[in-house]
């Protein structure tokens, strides 16, 4: 399968890339990675789980910012017949994965907010994933974002 580009902003590129695609392992071979991030592992979680596995990727191969994760359907349907769905992370620890941008706060922001209208597109309503606490993927959230708000709030457990 071929991954879908959806989004273009700055020179910046958005990919949806599925667990069946080889260019999923192509981008985590660039970064510290864990078991629970790799296409492998999602495409079992899907098998035994349900919905489908993407590796959303804001950037291209030199810079990115990237979420794996699945998407399922809600049973509960909206107006005007709308599916609505979410997106969570397998069992276990992954969340996102940067390269060479950890320092660059506006692409950092910029690919946050690319994140969120994909979802939207994508007709999601709620997010969640497990931050893994060795590869401290937490702090790529901005700030203003770790708290209660607008989009959501984390939580330290």
């Amino acid at each position: 399968s071929r991954s879908r580009e959806t989004h273009r902003s700055r020179g910046a590129s958005m990919r949806l890339i599925p667990a069946c695609s080889p260019e999923w392992d192509e981008y985590l071979e660039r970064v510290p990675h864990d078991f629970f991030q790799t296409s492998q592992y999602h495409a079992i979680s899907v098998e035994y789980g349900g919905g489908e596995a993407w590796l959303l990727v804001y950037g291209s191969g030199g810079k990115f910012f990237a979420w794996p994760y699945l998407i399922r359907q809600i049973k509960a349907e909206g107006q005007f017949g709308i599916r609505f769905r979410d997106t969570t992370s397998v069992y276990g620890y992954s969340g996102p994965i940067l390269y060479n941008c950890s320092e660059d706060t506006c692409f950092v922001i910029q690919a946050w907010q690319a994140f969120v209208e994909t979802w939207r597109a994508q007709s999601v309503v709620s997010v969640f994933t497990r931050f893994h606490p060795i590869l401290a993927n937490h702090a790529s959230l901005p700030p203003e974002w770790r708290a209660p708000g607008t989009l959501g709030s984390t939580m330290d457990t």
